[in-house]
């Protein structure tokens, strides 16, 4: 059973942590196009949701280890590259603890690295309960499919499935996350 902790519980087994990898179970909602889209319906001028449709996750991110450069930067060279790549500022929030956790406005993010050998599972949700076969085919057509690559990283040499994958896990979703084989809830 997971222990129960607050925010600021996480953020110090975050900071204190010296885990190679963290276990997260995520529940969010599905980021989806919403004009004419049969989970939602127009009123007035917006919008609104007919149904909640979720996503829920369950993957073993990589988590501490270097800066998003130096991951970049071992991932050339493993792959014999002589480029060097330079990372920019973060184009959203700030740093609470450098390369571990973002904070934006009220939000606190986890800054962890998607583990190329092991994306996880991804489970939809409709109302709380495991999408059907037919509601699956339309989320799969209204669903708004993030970008699977780097731009930057692809110009350095680097092919999508050789890539370094950043990755900002909002505090909020998080239903369990597993530190130093401990699982917890917030």
């Amino acid at each position: 059973m997971a222990k129960k902790i607050t925010e600021n519980d996480l953020i110090q087994l975050l900071d204190k942590t010296s885990a190679e990898t963290i276990t997260v179970v995520l529940r969010k909602e599905c980021k989806m196009n919403k004009t004419n889209n049969p989970f939602y319906k127009k009123e007035g001028r917006k919008w609104v949701p007919v149904n909640k449709v979720e996503t829920k996750t369950v993957t073993t991110y990589l988590y501490g280890g270097g800066t998003y450069e130096e991951r970049v930067n071992e991932a050339l060279k493993a792959d014999g590259s002589t480029n060097t790549f330079e990372s920019r500022e973060l184009p959203w929030g700030e740093w609470f603890i450098v390369n571990k956790i973002i904070k934006y406005g009220a939000n606190f993010y986890v800054r962890c690295y998607l583990d190329l050998d092991n994306k996880g599972t991804k489970e939809y949700l409709v109302d709380g309960k495991p999408a059907t076969a037919e509601q699956l085919k339309l989320i799969n057509e209204w669903e708004i499919k993030d970008k699977d690559y780097s731009e930057r990283q692809l110009t350095e040499g680097l092919t999508p499935d050789k890539q370094v994958y950043p990755q900002s896990v909002k505090f909020e979703n998080i239903v369990t996350i597993e530190i130093d084989g401990v699982e917890y809830e917030l």
